[in-house]
């Protein structure tokens, strides 16, 4: 894969690509507010979360490049997290190489049911082109599907499972996820929205190719940005 195949997601943009991509990635990556970082790179802030949100339509694009990327490996870590909105309670799904750190995917659900873990895992199987042997999980009930998939469950406490309940909390962390989650509790709900999605695309992305992770001292998968990018 090369910069071009990002590049085709802002084909219509009158801004330079390489300029729009650079301002999306510092905001998404830094404690900068969204007009902060726009009027530095001399956009409106407008413009700038137009394209933001316009990121969700590189998601499925970005399993794949993900799994071609990295592989999946034959054990992953899933994990669910519950995130609160004026709309109703939501919940968040993870799946996370527990070797190399690698986000393989993500997911928005209503509920916590086995039906939304089947329909989850199926997605990703569907993005990936092909499945894990073994999936590392807590003892939710909602995981005894899996068998249905034909994946053995290994339920952990601690141990693999201390990375990716670290990955949640920091997710939460970020300034960008409580303010889109402020702004789309006041517009529309956020099941299914344009905003979520186009946010956690964007991090999945940040996450996986431009974040420095302090055990790695790199990020889990080459970048194919320009090296400026990640590494102050």
């Amino acid at each position: 894969m090369n910069i071009n195949a990002l590049y085709e997601l802002f084909k219509r943009s009158r801004i330079p690509k390489e300029i729009l991509i650079e301002a999306i990635y510092e905001y998404i990556g830094s404690k900068n507010g969204l007009r902060e970082v726009a009027w530095k790179n001399g956009i409106t802030h407008q413009a700038l979360w137009y394209w933001v949100m316009k990121f969700r339509l590189f998601r499925e694009r970005l399993h794949r490049i993900v799994a071609k990327r990295g592989g999946i490996p034959e054990v992953i870590v899933v994990d669910e997290t519950e995130l609160k909105t004026t709309q109703g309670t939501l919940y968040l799904w993870f799946a996370l190489d527990p070797h190399n750190k690698t986000l393989l995917g993500f997911s928005i659900t209503k509920g916590r049911s086995a039906l939304e873990c089947l329909l989850t895992f199926r997605y990703w199987f569907k993005c990936w082109g092909t499945k894990p042997l073994t999936v590392v999980t807590d003892a939710g009930v909602w995981y005894s599907i899996l068998r249905r998939l034909g994946l053995k469950r290994l339920v952990v406490r601690g141990d693999l499972r201390s990375y990716i309940e670290r990955f949640n909390t920091t997710l939460k962390s970020y300034r960008w996820f409580h303010s889109v989650l402020h702004c789309t509790c006041r517009i529309r709900a956020v099941y299914g929205s344009d905003h979520l999605s186009g946010f956690l695309t964007l991090f999945m992305f940040h996450y996986n190719f431009l974040r420095l992770h302090q055990s790695l001292g790199r990020p889990p998968l080459s970048s194919f940005l320009p090296r400026r990018w990640y590494e102050n």
